[in-house]
């Protein structure tokens, strides 16, 4: 393992066992998420999906208790996701099998100039 990895995975447990032990008790929206959608890690990779997650939940909190917005945040199956990991996942085009041209055959998109 890199010793940056590991070094993250430590500080990150840090933070989790820090978590812990200040909400001793309280309701535990992560185990709630991972429940309602049937998913578990091995340790590390649920220590770095819990502090996404708990950041992600601090940014709704805040946004559902600004008056001036529009709409409200919630929790959902994309809640353990950066946002750039979101957008790498799940935003990201695919690549297309091929376009028709004006005679109604496919054309090879590998042969088409997308600069232009």
């Amino acid at each position: 393992m890199r010793k940056e990895v590991f070094l993250a995975s430590l500080v990150s447990l840090a933070i989790l066992a820090t978590y812990y032990a200040y909400h001793q008790g309280s309701t535990d929206a992560f185990e709630e998420w991972k429940i309602r959608f049937g998913v578990s890690w091995p340790l590390e990779e649920e220590a770095y999906r819990r502090l996404i997650f708990e950041e992600n939940l601090i940014s709704i909190k805040k946004h559902n208790a600004d008056l001036t917005q529009t709409y409200k945040m919630g929790i959902n199956q994309f809640s353990v996701y950066t946002t750039e990991e979101f957008a790498c996942r799940f935003l990201n085009p695919m690549p297309m099998a091929g376009l028709p041209n004006a005679d109604n055959t496919i054309e090879d998109t590998n042969d088409v100039d997308w600069t232009t």
